[in-house]
Parts: structure tokens; C-alpha cells; sequence
């Protein structure tokens, strides 16, 4: 039984490739039948990663309309946290912290919008 050095499946003694995953699996298969598969789902982390950090850095400038920056930052943490998960771990990071910032600021400008929207009455 050979086991997946990337997912940990196991399969059967002959398989040059993970049935779960792509990943090669063989170390006897010539060069021309290498290839690096990118393993199921994979690809989705990588986009939520690429965007959260995207929605962060639009946080950091959507934080003055707070009925933008809310949503722009909680989806942003969201796809950042799911973006830990992807090989670009460093851009989910990234844009937690934007997104952590903007929410921040949004907040403090939504509070400091009623406070002084209150005084004025």
C-alpha cells in the first residue's frame, strides 16, 4: 500500500498518482509523466487567499462609509481565514490584518458618526 506524501491516502501498491489528490505518488515513472497537480480544492484556497487580501486593502479605504466597510471587512476575514489553508498563506495573513484594521476603523467612524449625529439634535 503506498500512502500520499500530501493528503495521507492510502492506495494501491502500483499507482504512480494519489486517487485522491493528483499528487505523484511513484518515484520509478520517467520525466515526461511527472507533472505537480494541484490537489482538489486547492485552487479555491488559493483564490480566497488572493481574495482577502484584496478585500482587505479596499477596507483599509472603504472604512469611511461604514455601510461599505462592514461588509468589505467581514467578507475580507472571511476569505483570509479560509485562505490560511492555501499555499499563500502570507497573503491571507496579510489581508486578515487589513481586514482586522478596516473593521476597526469602520467601527470607530460608524461611533463617532452617531455620537456626533446625536449631539447635533
Amino acid at each position: 500500500m503506498a500512502i500520499c506524501p500530501y493528503c495521507h491516502q492510502a492506495n494501491a501498491d502500483t499507482a504512480a498518482f494519489c486517487a485522491s489528490c493528483g499528487t505523484r505518488i511513484s518515484a520509478d515513472l520517467p520525466p515526461s509523466q511527472i507533472f505537480t497537480a494541484v490537489p482538489k480544492g486547492e485552487e479555491r484556497h488559493n483564490a480566497k487567499a488572493t481574495a482577502g487580501l484584496v478585500l482587505g486593502i479596499l477596507s483599509l479605504f472603504a472604512w469611511f462609509l461604514p455601510f461599505i466597510g462592514f461588509p468589505v471587512t467581514i467578507i475580507g476575514l472571511v476569505m483570509s481565514a479560509i485562505g490560511l489553508k492555501s499555499r499563500r498563506p502570507g497573503w491571507a495573513v496579510a489581508g486578515l490584518v487589513m481586514s482586522i484594521l478596516g473593521l476597526i476603523a469602520t467601527i470607530v467612524n460608524a461611533i463617532l458618526g452617531a455620537v456626533i449625529g446625536f449631539s447635533a439634535l
